[in-house]
């Protein structure tokens, strides 16, 4: 479940990783903004609010769970180092 990305990092297919940057904009009703970026490749996405970023989250795990082909794959839990 490990392939090569353009940098040359191995990335698990059954694995997210990014870095995360939160920030606040406005005093009053100040809103949240996000980006993300993944240490893999160095793509950074920027979200106008949490609700944003937790939607594209939600999508990229539902495209994991959907490509795992092993048995008894997600569920209980597990080890975090398998």
């Amino acid at each position: 479940m490990i392939h090569d990305t353009p940098k040359g990092t191995p990335e698990r297919r059954d694995y997210l990783s990014y870095l995360l940057r939160l920030w606040r904009v406005g005093k009053e009703e100040a809103v949240w903004r996000a980006s993300i970026e993944s240490p893999h490749t160095g793509q950074r996405i920027g979200f106008a609010s949490l609700e944003d970023l937790f939607t594209f989250l939600e999508k990229k795990v539902c495209q994991v769970v959907q490509g795992q082909t092993t048995p008894g794959a997600g569920g209980k839990g597990g080890n975090i180092d398998e």
